[in-house]
């Protein structure tokens, strides 16, 4: 009886020792020897799986490749819209007839046209400016109410000599005897006639550099 007991219990620890190799977690709380060796190779074998061929870092799940060997001239086709549009565009090789040489031709340069300046304001022609009508000449009359006086003395010598100084300058002019009221006789020196005070004060402005100050005097 006490035999078969040890047998029974040398069995039972047994079992348990072999149980506790391939559990997942020891009586510590650590993972047991077997799963840790067992996991580590499973990783290993995924990771010589997936690995690229070429080198690099791994490819994601559902990525596509493109393989370009070395006699390849096919291209291969972008990933991306990074490709620019000038990138794109090639240039165009014409078809070669049998025995002809074989000629690229390029797309041409958009040539943007040129802006057409127009003046927004016409340029108005220059006129000659209008030159005033020059007015006629103002001359004595054989008669008139109204005449010009170019002086006046006390002396009757003085006003003859007024007189003939302005017949030397082709001026008629003439001596007027008049009394003042005290009694006196002034020679008043006169050139006339007009047939109104503004003709005579006309006049006067006319021929002031041959004549000097005037003013007109009526008859």
């Amino acid at each position: 009886m006490p035999e078969k007991k040890e047998r029974a219990d040398g069995a039972a620890r047994g079992t348990a020792r072999r149980r506790a190799r391939f559990a997942v977690k020891s009586d510590g709380g650590r993972i047991s020897r077997p799963l840790l060796v067992a996991m580590i190779v499973i990783l290993a074998g995924g990771a010589y799986l997936f690995w690229p061929r070429g080198g690099g870092a791994p490819t994601g799940i559902g990525e596509q490749l493109t393989v370009v060997t070395a006699d390849s001239t096919a291209t291969a086709a972008p990933r991306s819209g990074s490709v620019t549009i000038q990138e794109e565009q090639q240039a165009i090789v014409p078809e070669t007839p049998s025995g002809g040489s074989t000629e690229t031709v390029r797309n041409p340069e958009p040539v943007e046209p040129e802006p057409t300046v127009t003046d927004p304001k016409p340029q108005a022609k220059s006129q000659p400016a209008a030159e005033a009508p020059e007015k006629p000449r103002i001359t004595p009359r054989p008669s008139g109410s109204w005449a010009v006086q170019i002086g006046a003395f006390q002396t009757e010598d003085n006003a003859k000599n007024l007189v003939s100084s302005m017949a030397e300058k082709g001026v008629t002019a003439q001596v007027r005897a008049a009394g003042t009221s005290s009694g006196a006789i002034v020679y008043r020196v006169w050139i006339g006639w007009f047939s109104s005070r503004q003709e005579a004060l006309d006049y006067g402005k006319q021929e002031r550099r041959i004549i000097g100050d005037s003013y007109p005097v009526h008859r």
